[in-house]
């Protein structure tokens, strides 16, 4: 079980290197990372280490099976300080859908 305790402040960022719980996968921890990490005051560059043999999460450093773990995400981003909204007018079409098969032993 996976618990989160926040207290209302600032959001410093900076270089954070956390260990995952290896029953989720990396990506279950940077959702909550994509949503807070453009309003923080400084960028943050966040090393995540743990399960990435998963098809939701993203670029992988180094690869990680259940049940030891062992990956690693690197997530960077820059600050922002103010956020246009989107307005999709014309969405297009699907051109092209692109993927990378890798052994598993």
């Amino acid at each position: 079980m996976t618990t989160l305790d926040s207290e209302p402040g600032l959001l410093y960022g900076g270089a954070v290197e956390h260990e995952c719980n290896p029953q989720r996968s990396i990506g279950y921890y940077l959702e909550a990372l994509l949503m807070l990490a453009p309003f923080m005051k400084n960028p943050l560059r966040a090393v995540l280490k743990g399960v990435t043999n998963d098809q939701k999460d993203p670029s992988v450093v180094k690869r990680g099976m259940p049940p030891g773990g062992g990956g690693e995400v690197l997530f960077s981003c820059p600050v922002r300080r103010t956020i246009r909204p989107v307005q999709l007018t014309d969405p297009g079409k699907i051109k092209r859908i692109r993927g990378t098969a890798y052994p598993v032993f």
